[in-house]
């Protein structure tokens, strides 16, 4: 298990008409490594100094890899949640968004469900459990889920086309199928690579979170 601990750094203050608080950044070292986890704000009352508790005992507990600013659902796993999602039959709002932060270590996980108000939001340390939410929330989303613009730089590295074609765009269906949408002297097309076998998984691993992949000629 992955040692924890937490520090504040120097505060900042925000002063507005409506608004005046002082912010300490707090960071989460795991193993020797510094991430930022929350800012916590001054002045606080009961309930606020229980939430970070309680985020800090999720951090400890499950080795620095996730921790939940709020899920109506009550599941303290982003995995487990989507797991709930799926069994009673929920799908995703398409406001939801699974980003990786600048620091490319961090990933927030945030949005509501379709057929209910269950709000949730998630920041997870974990790469593994990165790859594993985006590949299950692909499939618990009404619409096609598209490709943001780190990984499209990654889906060139894995699919090289020939004879001049450029890549425009690409998504994710509901049923989980990768179509790449490309240009070419010839016309616009779609091509939908077979990717069900381990290789393929691999390389879907990749385009997601960037783990190592074979490039395809």
């Amino acid at each position: 298990m992955s040692t924890i601990e937490f520090i504040e750094k120097e505060p900042y203050e925000l002063n507005t008409l409506w608004v005046k608080e002082k912010y300490f950044p707090c960071y989460m070292l795991k193993d020797g490594i510094e991430l930022f986890v929350w800012n916590r704000s001054e002045p606080s009352d009961r309930f606020d100094n229980e939430d970070l508790e309680l985020r800090k005992q999720q951090l400890i507990s499950n080795g620095g890899a996730y921790f939940k600013f709020f899920d109506h659902s009550s599941h303290i796993s982003p995995l487990d949640f989507l797991s709930w999602v799926s069994e009673h039959k929920l799908t995703l709002h398409e406001d939801t968004n699974a980003e990786l932060l600048s620091d490319g270590k961090t990933f927030d996980f945030l949005g509501n469900l379709n057929e209910c108000s269950c709000a949730f939001f998630y920041r997870i340390f974990d790469r593994n459990i990165m790859k594993e939410v985006l590949k299950k929330s692909i499939r618990l989303h009404k619409a096609r889920t598209c490709l943001d613009s780190e990984q499209l730089k990654r889906l060139h590295d894995v699919f090289l086309f020939k004879e001049k074609k450029v890549i425009c765009t690409a998504w994710f269906e509901p049923s989980g199928k990768l179509c790449i949408e490309y240009d070419s002297p010839s016309g616009k097309g779609v091509y939908e690579p077979m990717l069900d076998d381990a290789e393929g998984e691999k390389k879907i691993d990749y385009i997601l979170v960037g783990n190592s992949a074979d490039k395809q000629m």
